[in-house]
């Protein structure tokens, strides 16, 4: 079979590219022609090496002239990579690859990674569209895309060769919570920075870790220091390799407003973290609906923090969240999450029938 991973760019912390870049190099290494084509990015040594053709293609610009080299770029790079299948992570990939599809006749995969993106209706160019969890496949349904069209394919970070295999443990103060995500406001950390300050007085001894960068940064550095804990809050900033954070914390909390599946969930699952979480989207999918961390209700500090006490006052809870999220963690090797897309894309050609 022959593959194209096709995105708008390239960059590193992006949570498509790096979904894209793993479905690539799983997929080439078992066995099938596999070719990237996004813009720049620090991948393409990683791609290249695990034989992955690399194509540069760039849609971030909207002039009329690099507009025109887009165009250009996409019918050059399919007759270099002759794809059956083109799997596009992003609107505008999934758009150019629709324009092109008579003329070549490959087939389209799309994947619905934001579906709070009002542009994410578009992606039903695709011949099937994949969504990261059943929560965002009921939201596009809804939104008008054909049931049949659907197929809920969750994403996995197990096995990832985008990090070095070893890495260095940060030193971090005990307890230890913290959360990996950007800083704008759909994440809610304002939330968190809160729910920290309403339990710091009765846990003297906790500290809360902020990795991520983003608009917001110096906002919620300010909103740190007014809390009278800033001394506790910490900003790591933009860290490509979260690991060395994720496996010194002792407590993961993602208090989104909006997240369709987040990988930092489960890499934070994967580093043995208390998870917990906020009851929206793809979240409480993500944590086994409870069974592998805590749901809290989002837009919501006093609900997080009466979860951050619970954690942190009972051992026995922390070891049962623990226990839950071990017990299911292997459902998430990329292994096995290239091999549902392997099975769609045959399911396309003819070959055999897709499976969720």
């Amino acid at each position: 079979m022959r593959i194209l991973h096709i995105l708008n760019h390239g960059e590193d912390g992006n949570g498509h590219v790096n979904v894209a870049v793993d479905l690539a190099s799983f997929q080439r290494q078992a066995g099938h022609a596999v070719a990237f084509a996004g813009s720049g990015g620090p991948y393409k040594p990683l791609l290249k090496q695990n034989g992955v053709d690399c194509y540069e293609f760039d849609l971030r610009r909207k002039s009329f002239k690099t507009a025109l080299k887009a165009l250009r770029d996409y019918v050059s790079l399919i007759r270099a990579s002759k794809p059956d299948i083109v799997h596009a992570h992003m609107v505008g990939a999934a758009l150019i690859a629709k324009l092109f599809q008579p003329v070549f006749g490959y087939k389209i995969v799309c994947t619905i990674h934001n579906s709070f993106d009002k542009q994410a209706r578009l992606m039903s160019v695709g011949n099937r569209v994949v969504a990261v969890s059943e929560a965002v496949r009921k939201q596009m349904v809804a939104r008008g895309i054909k049931p049949e069209k659907m197929l809920v394919i969750k994403n996995g970070v197990i096995g990832t060769h985008r990090l070095s295999p070893t890495f260095e443990l940060k030193t971090l103060q005990k307890p230890a919570i913290g959360t990996v995500c950007g800083l704008h406001p759909r994440k809610g950390v304002q939330d968190l920075i809160k729910a920290f300050s309403l339990v710091a007085a009765k846990h003297p001894t906790s500290h809360l870790y902020v990795v991520g960068g983003g608009p917001m940064q110096s906002e919620y550095e300010e909103l740190a220091r007014e809390t009278g804990f800033g001394d506790r809050i910490h900003f790591a900033g933009f860290q490509s390799d979260p690991r060395p954070y994720l496996y010194a914390l002792d407590i993961f909390v993602l208090a989104s407003h909006a997240d369709p599946f987040p990988l930092a969930v489960l890499e934070a699952r994967a580093a043995g973290c208390v998870m917990i979480g906020t009851n929206v989207d793809g979240i409480p999918e993500a944590l086994d609906f409870g069974e592998a961390g805590l749901i809290a209700e989002p837009k919501d500090p006093e609900n997080l923090a009466a979860q951050l006490d619970a954690v942190l006052s009972s051992a026995d809870t922390r070891e049962k969240l623990k226990e839950g999220s071990a017990r299911t963690i292997d459902e998430f090797k990329l292994e096995k999450v290239s091999d549902r897309h392997l099975r769609l894309y045959s399911s396309l050609l003819g070959e055999s029938p897709a499976h969720s």
